[in-house]
């Protein structure tokens, strides 16, 4: 009897990117049930074309700061997310991050049963605390979650769908960004979450020479919010580097940087959104990985992902 199902995933890009293999799994087994998406402004633009979801609803959660989460004004406070749920009546929520403020917010919509994590000790707001494997694989808990539901799953896959407007939008992209649309296209993006994730601005600059010899016949791309990183690529592309570039740094929405990964022939990152996007869009993706998170619980597990530890 049940007739509407809520996924809840309110954090990073990355895992929102993963996150996207989940309204199909869910529409699969349950196919005549109405799906909500409850996700943030930035996370809306990654699944607000996905045919399997029926509703997309907004919160942008204070506790995760700016930057990546910013607001455009439209999404609900806490308060607001809560009375709008509830008044959908949703028989189940589904949790996968664990996060105590999410599973009391499901728990406040009266949705009756509600399954996820209880990582930060929230264990006692769920109907169904699903057992935490701590060594697994990410999209692993996530199967956890949805085998404890009823859906048989040995894998995800994660997907970004775009609108009929694409091929219009990228080509926008393409007169903007002053690029020679014949060449193959190369996306790069020098920053990360973190700063532990990055290179220092010798490694930078040893990697631009050597894409300046190695990337022949092909346009140079730069992605990114930080446009501090901006001004230095700048600086440090302003010598010879013996192929054309640009930087699009600060630039682009995340709707924009999908149609231009999606128009990419190899990206090259390091762990964070945009690499996960372009590995999801099915773009041959170098992920440049620190060792700051546990490798096994977090590698890319696209066929087209290579990983540089």
């Amino acid at each position: 009897e049940i007739k509407i199902i809520l996924v809840v995933r309110l954090d990073h890009i990355g895992d929102m990117v993963r996150a996207t293999s989940i309204p199909q799994l869910i529409k699969e087994t349950y196919p005549n049930t109405k799906l909500i998406f409850l996700t943030t402004t930035v996370g809306a633009q990654l699944i607000e074309n996905n045919p399997y979801v029926d509703e997309v609803v907004l919160f942008d959660p204070s506790w995760y700061g700016t930057g990546a989460h910013k607001t455009d004004g439209k999404s609900s406070g806490f308060g607001q997310a809560v009375r709008l749920l509830k008044s959908r009546k949703i028989d189940v929520a589904i949790l996968p991050r664990g996060d105590i403020r999410e599973n009391l917010l499901a728990r406040m919509a009266n949705i009756p049963f509600r399954v996820g994590y209880g990582i930060t000790g929230g264990s006692f707001l769920l109907s169904r605390a699903v057992r935490y494997r701590g060594h697994a694989h990410e999209d692993e808990h996530t199967m956890d979650i949805l085998r404890a539901f009823g859906i048989e799953v040995d894998t995800l896959r994660p997907r970004i769908y775009f609108d009929d407007n694409v091929h219009e939008a990228s080509s926008t992209i393409f007169s903007k960004s002053g690029m020679t649309p014949e060449l193959r296209w190369v996306g790069v993006q020098m920053e990360a979450g973190t700063s532990a994730k990055e290179w220092d601005l010798r490694r930078i600059n040893l990697f631009l020479s050597e894409c300046g010899t190695t990337l022949l016949n092909a346009n140079l791309y730069f992605v990114g919010q930080n446009k501090g990183v901006g001004k230095i690529l700048d600086e440090l592309m302003s010598g010879p580097k013996n192929i054309p570039w640009v930087n699009l740094i600060g630039k682009t929405s995340l709707n924009d940087l999908s149609v231009l990964l999606s128009k990419s022939h190899a990206f090259v990152g390091f762990d964070s959104g945009p690499a996960h996007m372009a590995a999801a869009l099915g773009v041959p993706t170098l992920f440049i990985y620190s060792g700051t998170n546990d490798y096994d619980v977090w590698k890319p597990l696209a066929e087209n992902a290579t990983v540089f530890k």
